[in-house]
């Protein structure tokens, strides 16, 4: 690919990705802030993660959203993060969500998110016991 291409690749994601986050999320999608900022993080962390794999923000292009950088940043959530499964798996809802926005907007890019969709897949979580009321709780 050559710097061009690359270059309007970064500025359309980036302009993509700042349409998704204040327009389409509190508009469209969401009215709960506490969403918006955990997507908002999201979107920040993997943005994170591709600059320490070298990846600047004028380097940002389609393949820097591929199913092996997606399995390698849930790696480095876990890792280097110490997030939990369910925490990388809310990640990861929110950048499947950015995908399916883009892929929208610009049907080249549809592809992300039919990949990530396909092969990138949910952590197991721990299942949670459920606290039932006790006896003398159901008798009141």
């Amino acid at each position: 690919m050559n710097k061009k291409n690359t270059e309007y690749q970064a500025i359309e994601i980036a302009r993509l990705t700042f349409d998704w986050i204040n327009t389409y999320l509190p508009n469209l999608r969401t009215n709960s802030s506490h969403t918006i900022k955990a997507y908002r993080t999201a979107v920040n962390l993997y943005i994170n993660y591709l600059e320490d794999k070298g990846i600047t923000e004028k380097m940002l292009n389609a393949e820097c959203f591929s199913v092996s950088h997606l399995n390698d940043w849930f790696i480095w959530l876990k890792q280097e993060r110490s997030s939990s499964n369910k925490t990388c798996n809310n990640r990861l809802a929110a950048i499947k969500s950015l995908l399916k926005y883009i892929g929208t907007r610009n049907p080249t890019y549809k592809v992300l998110y039919l990949d990530t969709a396909a092969a990138v897949h949910r952590l197991r979580e721990p299942k949670s016991k459920i606290q039932g009321m006790t006896k003398d709780a159901v008798k009141c």
